[in-house]
């Protein structure tokens, strides 16, 4: 059942400027796609190349019997990313009361115009979708749903899983067939009529029904959203990442100034010792240094010997009599 009405639906069915503006813009942009398989599936018949515009697939001059699927029927569905087999849908189809069914179904019926007895629990639709999603062909409701598509593309919406979120929590496809044609019908069918108009104002083809707008309108809006939400996540990942690197290069930063202040500390630090030294210093060391020695030159020649004289030791270095002496006071050597 649905939960939830597009609010790009709700502002369309309203006539909100804003609401009508974006609407024009997301399905020309949709339609002027060649090769959109959404677009095809509808589109593509045999007599033309896949691309847009095409001639309605229900144009009476093909006089194709809509219980079968032709060949461009399968490369449609195919474009779509689903594969049926072709024999055994026709089989099918071909098969009491399949056939009576679908001639229930005039094919250019509108889902606002369509009997409601054929969206009845009991009806038409409901046979039609238990014969494709059981057995024999227990086909999956993506597939089943654009096969009816396919076949009746004025009456029944395609069911895939983005046709299905912007609209709520939708699991059973016939129910989600009758709330879209109670949509359509709610205040008077003011919805559809505005389709309509919006049809003919933006000139589109005659084979896209009211169904397929809607639904072409919401599925667009819907894309348009998750990829805004998904730049604004890319933003936001990317600024993290950006704050991330600036807060490392920051620390980078504080800790290369913390080790340049300790270098510099440690070097005043250093300075501070030297100068400390060089104050608590003897004035005398400068006077030891410049002499080399600590004996300078004008030290007597005969200090040994002036020595040896007051203490009386030592050897006589001087031939000038008995009382010369070798001198063995360590200072005079």
């Amino acid at each position: 059942m649905i939960t939830t009405v597009p609010e790009i639906v709700t502002g369309v069915t309203r006539g909100d400027s804003d609401a009508w503006e974006r609407a024009g813009s997301l399905l020309t942009t949709y339609y002027a796609q060649s090769n959109c398989p959404r677009v095809t599936l509808f589109s593509l018949t045999s007599r033309f190349s896949p691309s847009f515009p095409l001639t309605s697939h229900s144009d009476t001059s093909l006089k194709v019997t809509p219980c079968y699927l032709r060949d461009c029927d399968l490369l449609a569905l195919a474009n779509l990313g689903i594969k049926v087999a072709q024999d055994s849908v026709n089989q099918l189809f071909a098969s009491e009361p399949l056939p009576e069914l679908m001639a229930q179904i005039p094919l250019d019926t509108q889902l606002v115009d369509a009997p409601e007895q054929i969206l009845d629990t009991d009806g038409a639709l409901n046979q039609l979708w238990t014969a494709l999603t059981k057995d024999p062909l227990t086909l999956k409701p993506k597939a089943a749903a654009a096969i009816l598509a396919r076949l009746r593309p004025a009456t029944f919406p395609l069911f895939s899983r983005s046709d299905r979120l912007p609209w709520g929590e939708i699991s059973d496809y016939l129910q989600f067939c009758q709330d879209l044609h109670d949509l359509l019908l709610a205040d008077r069918g003011r919805l559809a009529h505005q389709l309509y108009y919006l049809h003919e104002s933006l000139e589109l083809p005659t084979w896209v029904s009211q169904i397929q707008l809607l639904q072409a309108l919401v599925f667009s809006d819907y894309q348009a959203d998750l990829a805004a939400h998904q730049e604004l996540r890319r933003q936001e990942k990317a600024t993290r990442k950006a704050e991330r690197a600036a807060k490392k290069l920051r620390k980078k930063q504080a800790k290369q100034a913390k080790k340049q202040h300790k270098k510099l500390s440690e070097q005043e630090k250093s300075a501070n010792l030297d100068s400390d030294l060089l104050s608590s210093a003897s004035p005398f060391d400068n006077e030891r240094a410049a002499s080399g020695r600590h004996l300078a030159a004008s030290e007597p020649a005969d200090l040994g010997n002036s020595r040896s004289q007051l203490t009386g030791h030592g050897r006589h270095v001087r031939n000038d009599g008995e009382d010369g002496f070798i001198s063995t006071d360590p200072v005079s050597l």
